[in-house]
């Protein structure tokens, strides 16, 4: 299902920060039809953390991703970002299911780091962050998440530079920096914002 040539010819972006998006991954029949079967048959948890304001759900199942635990994912996706991965590394996976309410103000995720080291008793340096839109419809591109610039003086914020539209099928990447500052607008409309996300670390 999922195509390690279409990864291996994506070109990174660098606005504002080192990123790749591909649409279509997937297509949306597929990214949809996957979108109904998660809902209806992994382990929905709500996410404790209070940044989700009880409107996030989670779980762990893999089911259907396994392509993204391989080594030769792993090994692409850290190549395209010039790093190379060491045989001792950490491929993580989780789901996520937005409904009306959801939001995440500007954040990097570099505070996964220190978490995984502390938990796994280890000395990551990097962190690779994956995600992959899974909603059950494409009539909310705008929920997408937002990458950000700068501190704004003006707005009081991070600067808003690019969105990546919430389509269903659409993959993106980035290794965290202390700049990969991203939020995720607050959905206004009740939809089923899923997606599968992944880390990597070496």
């Amino acid at each position: 299902m999922f195509s390690l040539d279409t990864l291996k010819n994506t070109k990174v972006e660098k606005d504002p920060w080192d990123h790749i998006i591909i649409e279509n991954y997937i297509s949306t029949e597929n990214a949809i039809t996957l979108s109904k079967k998660l809902q209806s048959n992994f382990d929905w948890k709500h996410d404790e953390h209070p940044d989700m304001k009880g409107f996030v759900k989670v779980a762990h199942n893999i089911e259907n991703f396994e392509y993204f635990n391989s080594e030769n994912f792993c090994k692409v996706i850290v190549e395209k970002f010039e790093h190379i991965l060491p045989i001792n590394y950490l491929a993580t996976q989780t789901n996520t299911w937005h409904t009306q309410g959801a939001s995440l103000p500007a954040h990097t995720d570099m505070h996964c780091l220190p978490n995984t080291n502390k938990k796994m008793n280890t000395d990551y340096r990097n962190c690779l962050t994956w995600q992959l839109y899974l909603p059950d419809t494409d009539q909310y591109p705008q929920s997408g998440v937002w990458l950000h610039g700068g501190w704004d003086d003006d707005i009081n914020g991070w600067e808003k530079i690019k969105q990546i539209p919430c389509y269903p099928g659409t993959f993106f990447a980035y290794i965290n920096t202390n700049k990969s500052y991203h939020s995720v607008p607050e959905q206004n409309t009740q939809f089923n914002r899923v997606s599968h996300m992944g880390r990597i670390y070496w």
